[in-house]
């Protein structure tokens, strides 16, 4: 199953990441406090989270770049992706007076992707779901094929539907 790692600063939870997470389906998001077992250590949580995880998502916020779970989180997953057991990293700046040159933002992370504002967290969750998408593409070519299939049937129907 794809799924995606959600690491953040716990400041950042209430305001963004839970209102992202409640527009993920529950079998796809790795999310602390819904998902960490009760009892177990943090750094064997987010290992273990990491390696069911296809997709990381970093919510970066001034707080998260202080935070260093939030860079340990980050250094495991970098360390995922270079070994191929992670697909993609999706860095999403939340703070509206961050911007992609702060220095707190690794330089390989600067340089890999394309880093930018997302305000509000239904979007946020709408393009990470648009990841997974992608993702499960490259797992399973034919649930491309077959997406494009209903995308153009449904065009179809709506063009019959507008005559």
């Amino acid at each position: 199953m794809i799924k995606c790692f959600l690491s953040h600063s716990s400041k950042d939870k209430e305001r963004y990441v839970r209102i992202v997470s409640r527009h993920l389906r529950k079998e796809v998001r790795v999310f602390d406090e819904e998902t960490f077992e009760k009892g177990m250590g943090p750094i064997e949580e987010v290992i273990r989270g990491l390696d069911e995880s296809s997709l990381f998502i970093i919510f970066l916020s001034d707080t998260a770049l202080n935070s260093d779970w939030v860079k340990l989180e980050l250094s495991n997953a970098k360390q995922h992706l270079d070994e191929g057991r992670l697909q993609r990293i999706y860095p999403i700046l939340i703070d509206e007076d961050l911007t992609h040159a702060d220095d707190r933002i690794p330089d390989w992370l600067k340089e890999s992707t394309n880093i930018q504002h997302i305000v509000r967290p239904t979007v946020a969750a709408k393009k990470i779901n648009s990841r997974l998408i992608e993702i499960s593409w490259n797992f399973h070519p034919r649930l491309r094929e077959r997406e494009t299939i209903f995308v153009a049937r449904n065009s179809l129907v709506s063009e019959i539907e507008e005559r």
